[in-house]
């Protein structure tokens, strides 16, 4: 599974801000930066703030600096298949496809009070399909519900 996630290196995460920025790729589908509000979800911060504490310890132990958020060892994550599977059939999910979970943060994100357009533009949709429903109603943007706009 080919993913933005995999890549994602601590200099991307701003704890100040309480947001990730997904950098821009020479693709058609990631043109620009996308800039992820972690810090609205406090269980999504509170993961993150542990995350960060693991390769510190082992960056001491180790000797060299760590760049990558998800990493085995120090080393970057290529694939999750086996663990993906492994975690869906310890929660009573078979048959999940990682793509639920963007599904799942899409409604996460609708709850929050966000509109369809920002919910496209951070799962990184070109169309707002996945967010239809609003029946018409305005909600504010994504930078006006994490404090940033």
């Amino acid at each position: 599974m080919k993913s933005d996630v995999f890549t994602l290196q601590w200099r991307q995460a701003d704890f100040a801000t309480g947001t990730v920025t997904r950098w821009s790729r020479s693709t058609v589908k990631a043109h620009e930066h996308v800039i992820f509000p972690f810090g609205v979800m406090p269980d999504v911060k509170a993961q993150l703030e542990r995350e960060r504490e693991r390769p510190t310890a082992l960056e001491r132990e180790q000797g060299r600096l760590i760049w990558w958020v998800f990493h085995r060892n120090g080393k970057p994550v290529r694939s999750c298949h086996a663990a993906f599977k492994s975690a869906c059939g310890a929660a009573s999910l078979p048959g999940r496809i990682p793509h639920d979970l963007r599904r799942t943060g899409a409604r996460t994100l609708r709850a929050l009070g966000m509109g369809d357009r920002d919910i496209a533009e951070l799962c990184g949709w070109e169309t707002t399909v996945m967010g239809a429903g609003t029946s018409g109603v305005t909600r504010p943007g994504w930078r006006t519900v994490c404090g940033s706009g």
